[in-house]
């Protein structure tokens, strides 16, 4: 049912709300989910802040900190599964810190098809190195 993950149609988010570049208001447990754009800016970024405002990899830096289970591509029909706390988002990778095994797995940005984002405890249970 679409309605489980927080996607809502056309009828059900009713008249005057926004049917794109925006997300609907959705419980997130402390989750940055929204889009922090217009409609407008999403669709047609015209600074290279908004182009980032509205891509992955800045909804990965709103939620550093939360438990996340990724999955990436590999090859042309093979996936990999990784979970852990989202540590670190770089220019083309991100790190996930596993506190059960205490090691952080790194993954290429390029080959992240999907994300599920689930609210984790604070504070960070990362050491300083």
């Amino acid at each position: 049912m679409i309605q489980e993950f927080g996607i809502l149609s056309a009828q059900e988010q009713g008249e005057g709300l926004p049917l794109t570049g925006q997300t609907v208001p959705v419980s997130s447990g402390g989750l940055d989910m929204t889009n922090p754009l217009s409609p407008e800016a999403t669709e047609n970024p015209m600074t290279n802040a908004e182009a980032f405002q509205g891509s992955i990899k800045s909804l990965l830096m709103r939620n550093l900190g939360s438990f996340v289970v990724a999955t990436f591509l590999i090859g042309s029909q093979g996936s990999v599964v990784w979970q852990g706390i989202l540590h670190t988002v770089g220019n083309d990778y991100i790190v996930l810190y596993q506190p059960d095994r205490d090691r952080y797995v790194s993954g290429d940005l390029y080959s992240l098809k999907f994300v599920e984002f689930h609210p984790a405890p604070k504070p960070r249970p990362w050491r300083n190195r």
